[in-house]
């Protein structure tokens, strides 16, 4: 189950787990050959490709530790086991676990279809939960990122004049050129009248434009 060809029928090296994390293939031996008294069961976990392994995703090392901790809560007793993952027979094909389970059995004591019923019932609701909790990671991933874009294509409102703080000054049109008033002096201001005439703001009066100061 560790060298068993791909899709392409070349040889693979697929990384051997446990309860206690990855093995190598001298500690599975070493594992193996250890114990003593056991009848050894050969477990295939599948997954159904849309319900629970759609998007390939699935983390199945951690199903197949827990479906494990289930079957020692059935039979209350420590089982260990030494398993691989199957990814790589192409697109169309179903990923699965292959495990190696061996268990102490008392005298005339055997594994009934409940028993095995009971692993194929927790295999399935642990996909099926582990499926929901990552969908909904996923929508709120693509959530995020949507919202993210929006704001970064949305510009400003252009608001309406007096409402723009000190752009206003920039804004406004520019004032006629104020004139010296001819009757008080340079210091006085004035502006040209659509007549011709001058208005001093300092005296409020209109001057003619012709009108010199006298001295």
């Amino acid at each position: 189950m560790v060298h068993r060809p791909g899709q392409e029928g070349g040889k693979i090296t697929r990384t051997l787990f446990g309860h206690d994390g990855e093995r190598s293939k001298a500690e599975a031996y070493q594992w193996l050959d250890a114990q003593k008294g056991m009848t050894y069961f050969r477990i295939v976990l599948n997954f159904h490709p849309k319900r629970e392994d759609a998007r390939r995703d699935l983390d199945l090392p951690s199903i197949t530790r827990q479906t494990i901790r289930a079957l020692e809560n059935r039979l209350q007793r420590r089982i260990g086991f030494i398993a691989v993952e199957h990814n790589d027979h192409g697109k169309n094909k179903l990923r699965h676990i292959h495990a190696i389970v061996p268990i102490k059995l008392a005298r005339g004591e055997r594994l009934t279809r409940a028993d095995f019923k009971a692993l194929r019932d927790i295999a399935t609701e642990q996909a099926l939960l582990q499926r929901k909790a990552r969908d909904l990671m996923q929508q709120y991933f693509q959530r995020r990122e949507f919202l993210t874009r929006s704001h970064a294509y949305i510009s400003p409102a252009p608001r309406p004049l007096g409402m723009m703080g000190d752009r206003t000054k920039h804004m406004q049109k520019a004032r006629a050129p104020s004139l010296p008033c001819p009757t008080s002096g340079i210091g006085h201001s004035t502006v040209r009248l659509p007549n011709g005439k001058l208005y001093c703001h300092t005296c409020e009066r209109v001057r003619e434009q012709g009108l010199e100061l006298s001295l």
